[in-house]
C-alpha cells in the first residue's frame, strides 16, 4: 500500500514540517494520527516526535488508540482504521 500512497502523493513538502512553518499557521489544534509520523522521512519524523514531546507550544489534550471494529462489521478486514490519534491545543 505505501508504494501506491508514495506515487499518488509525492513527497511531502519538507518545509512545512519546521517549527517556522508551525508558527506562521499558528493553528489552535493539531490532530496526529499514528501512520503520519511512521514515514521514510527524518524531518516528518522528527518534527512530529518535537511535537509529542512538547518541544512546540503545544499540549496533548486527547491521546488514543482507535478500537477494533466490531466483528459483526462489513468488510471484516478494516486496515486503514488501526492507529493512534493524539490531539493537540496551543498552549498561549
Amino acid at each position: 500500500m505505501q508504494p501506491l500512497v508514495a506515487e499518488k502523493e509525492g513527497n511531502p513538502d519538507q518545509g512545512l514540517f519546521t517549527a517556522a512553518a508551525l508558527e506562521k499557521r499558528n493553528p489552535n489544534y493539531i490532530t496526529i494520527y499514528s501512520l503520519d509520523y511512521r514515514v521514510p522521512s527524518e524531518t516528518v519524523r522528527r518534527y512530529y516526535g518535537d511535537l509529542l514531546t512538547a518541544k512546540f507550544p503545544y499540549a496533548i489534550v486527547f491521546d488514543a488508540d482507535i478500537p477494533r471494529a466490531p466483528k459483526w462489521i462489513y468488510p471484516r478486514t478494516i486496515d486503514h482504521l488501526r492507529g493512534r490519534i493524539t490531539i493537540l491545543q496551543r498552549k498561549n
